[in-house]
């Protein structure tokens, strides 16, 4: 509370966000979180809706990259460019990993305690793009808050073909339409 306090401060005009790539890039977290907070304390208010449910839907969408490197092909060491984005990266890439392995022992076991319950966890992620050259191309756009139009339209074209292409998604629709 305090930190939000602070941007009433006059002396302070500007707000500066960051997203949570900074720890882990997809905010499972929060998910593994809660189903914590279910298991833990199943009397928690906050968490009311979550414990009537009988579906639970996550989607992340995770714009992990494998840039090519060519470190090998080269007699001088990476730069500090390179050796400060490997820095951030790997860390970053494990614990994003984890989360999603997280997620899917949590959402098994919630559904495992009742049979009326379903979830189901799709991922979007570059790595499923079956064409080399457009996954390449994917993999080289940057991660940032401004891109050339182009691409923007590029990224939201993929990203709802490969959201449509997810088996966990695939099962949700037909899920639904059956009802």
């Amino acid at each position: 509370m305090r930190a939000l306090q602070s941007y009433t401060d006059p002396s302070r005009p500007y707000v500066h966000v960051f997203d949570g790539g900074l720890s882990e890039n997809l905010g499972l977290a929060e998910v593994v979180r809660g189903m914590e907070i279910l298991k833990v304390s199943p009397d928690e208010q906050e968490m009311a809706a979550m414990r009537r449910a009988n579906t639970i839907v996550v989607i992340a969408v995770n714009a992990l990259r494998f840039p090519a490197v060519d470190w090998d092909t080269h007699e001088a060491a990476p730069d500090n460019d390179i050796l400060s984005d490997q820095m951030w990266s790997i860390p970053v890439d494990r614990i994003t990993l984890d989360g999603v392995e997280q997620v899917r022992d949590k959402l098994a076991a919630w559904q495992a305690q009742n049979p009326k319950r379903k979830s189901y966890f799709a991922q979007v992620t570059f790595d499923n793009l079956s064409d080399t050259r457009e996954r390449d191309y994917f993999n080289h756009v940057p991660t940032r808050l401004q891109l050339p139009k182009e691409q923007i339209d590029k990224v939201r074209e993929v990203a709802g073909r490969l959201l449509r292409e997810a088996p966990a998604f695939k099962r949700l629709m037909v899920d639904l339409n059956s009802k």
